[in-house]
């Protein structure tokens, strides 16, 4: 079974509620379900889960701005959304979730509009060099989800106001603003609309997933959105009310959007191949407190070093529990703790 859903809704915690129940659904499903969703938000910025607000977003801005600022559960970097922007999760069985393909939903979506788009970097795609779409991804023993933007008209003049982008990170992809690293689809095609991008990701989701999912292609889209044997196609999703409601508590929850700026005695901060990281290191008493932000596609993995550094648990003692791929990880990071810890005054 397939499920195309288009939200109905513009506010950016309903729809990122409504995300966290269809990724219930499909983990609940045990394989049997795939979902693409497509959502707008109105007026809003988007913090990856490592991330600080105060740091990434010029909150006073924001608020002149009626902007909503929101958490997301997955890593990456913030991100402004408006009416201009499409948003998109692909959920799938874990034994289906596979990112070549699903890039390959989007770069083929690109293609059937002419485009002639190239992916960059950790997880953007770019057009004529400049950025259109931004990517980031949940992975548990059950399910994958790959979520992100397509920018066809974004204000990147709002933009460019309220994102406080770190300087190394502009610096190390070659630009000098905010602005002059993306682009809108709109710079290309002039009359594109929003239900011309959502059509080309459907028939691109339907093209690589409905035969995984015991769905035709014709059976998927059905006759004027029907319901059919093997597939759902609607324009909104009721969920559970009380699990949606439950949901949309936390993701408009002020602690978990916001949190608190650091105390800190000394921190470091340095870009790596797979992402910006700054560690804030707490000294009181004796008593050593450690955070870490960053804008990595890993936010499991930088809550796990956060907390063992936390729990007294040495990077030798990590490095014994971990998966070789978070190895090189562990070896940047315990570089950078360690610098900072050999400081003797504030940073």
């Amino acid at each position: 079974m397939i499920y195309i859903i288009q939200s109905n809704s513009n506010i950016i915690y309903e729809n990122l509620a409504t995300e966290q129940c269809l990724r219930i659904m499909v983990q609940e499903s045990k394989g049997k379900v795939g979902v693409l969703f497509l959502w707008q938000n109105d007026n809003c910025v988007v913090i990856g889960r490592n991330q600080n607000m105060y740091t990434q977003v010029n909150i006073d801005m924001a608020k002149e701005f009626c902007t909503l600022l929101a958490r997301r559960m997955t890593g990456g970097g913030a991100v402004y959304q408006d009416m201009g922007n499409l948003c998109f999760t692909m959920i799938l069985p874990k034994e289906l979730y596979n990112l070549k393909k699903s890039d390959m939903v989007i770069e083929n979506a690109c293609k059937s509009l002419g485009l002639n788009v190239t992916k960059s970097g950790r997880n953007d795609f770019l057009l004529k060099g400049a950025k259109f779409s931004g990517s980031a991804y949940f992975c548990n023993e059950s399910v994958g989800m790959h979520h992100g933007t397509i920018m066809l008209d974004v204000d990147c003049n709002r933009m460019e106001q309220l994102l406080q982008v770190d300087r190394n990170k502009l610096i190390g992809n070659g630009i000098e603003s905010v602005r002059c690293r993306v682009c809108n689809l709109r710079n290309v095609i002039s009359h594109i609309q929003v239900k011309d991008v959502a059509n080309v990701l459907k028939q691109g989701f339907l093209d690589i997933y409905s035969k995984y999912l015991n769905c035709s292609e014709n059976e998927a889209m059905g006759n004027n959105g029907r319901v059919e044997q093997f597939c759902d196609v609607r324009a909104c999703y009721e969920p559970d009310k009380r699990l949606y409601l439950n949901i949309l508590k936390h993701f408009s929850d002020y602690n978990w959007i916001i949190g608190e700026m650091p105390n800190y005695t000394i921190k470091g901060k340095k870009k790596f191949q797979w992402g910006m990281v700054t560690i804030f290191i707490c000294l009181s008493g004796g008593i050593k407190k450690v955070t870490i932000e960053s804008d990595s596609l890993f936010p499991d993995f930088v809550e796990y070093v956060q907390r063992c550094l936390n729990n007294g648990i040495t990077f030798r003692e990590m490095k014994k529990a971990v998966s070789i791929p978070y190895l090189k990880m562990l070896d940047d990071l315990e570089i950078l703790y360690e610098s900072i810890s050999n400081r003797t005054a504030p940073g």
